[in-house]
């Protein structure tokens, strides 16, 4: 069993694909919301950005075009010179017009997002337990490419494998006893969740143990009794 800081720990992805530039943590560094902890290659997301600027400018031209046609289309037709299906016509092209704008505003507002997102940030306060990626790695914008793993501060917990007839057996609440391999003082804990499947792997499953301390390092290794009954009186 290890003992982390980390009630809940989140391997932190991209949001965009492309090649790491930089990672600007190191592992055991502290980190706060909001601080940048790597950097992608933003150049693919610009030219993005820069192609739905100027789809969004032809749009525009041609519906301030197909509006002046309407324009003139309701002016012949009030003189008698144009028949209304012209008018007709003309107005479903202003309109057409009109909504290609909203389209290809939406679609630049996304890409600027997107080229937003290549700075990777950390979203909540915690400790960088593990550097997956660096510098040149590939990324491919999602949870499959993590580039680091952050591990929240709320409290200590211990991260057990165990068997399948011992996970059986194990439940949510139950007490416990840790003792930690570097010699610390027994501390007690409560088991706070235990996995629902085995890993495939390994056969073994993942039970966490939220422990009575706040001084166990990170990366400390220890062994926890857990109590799965008790009788009184006896």
């Amino acid at each position: 069993a290890r003992a982390s800081e980390r009630p809940r720990d989140l391997p932190v992805a991209p949001q965009v694909a492309g090649r790491i530039v930089s990672v600007s943590v190191r592992e055991g560094q502290h980190v706060e919301s909001g601080d940048e902890i790597a950097l992608v290659d933003g150049a693919p997301s610009r030219d993005a950005a820069r192609q739905a600027d100027a789809a969004v400018a032809q749009a525009r031209a041609a519906e301030a075009n197909a509006t002046a046609t309407l324009g003139r289309v309701q002016l012949l037709v009030s003189k008698g010179i144009a028949a209304k299906q012209e008018l007709d016509d003309a107005r479903a092209r202003a309109d057409a017009a009109k909504a290609s704008v909203s389209a290809a505003a939406a679609a630049a507002d996304n890409a600027h997002r997107t080229l937003g997102r290549v700075s990777v940030r950390s979203t909540f306060p915690g400790i960088i337990t593990r550097i997956f990626r660096g510098p040149g790695a590939l990324v491919d914008g999602t949870a499959a490419t993590p580039v680091v793993e952050l591990a929240s501060e709320g409290g200590v917990e211990l991260v057990a494998d165990v068997t399948e007839r011992d996970l059986l057996r194990i439940a949510p609440g139950q007490r416990a006893t840790i003792t930690f391999s570097y010699g610390a003082a027994p501390a007690t804990g409560v088991v706070r969740t235990r996995a629902a499947a085995l890993d495939a792997a390994t056969g073994l499953g993942v039970v966490r143990i939220g422990v009575d301390r706040t001084d166990a390092p990170i990366g400390a290794f220890g062994r926890a009794v857990v109590t799965v009954a008790h009788r009184d009186d006896v």
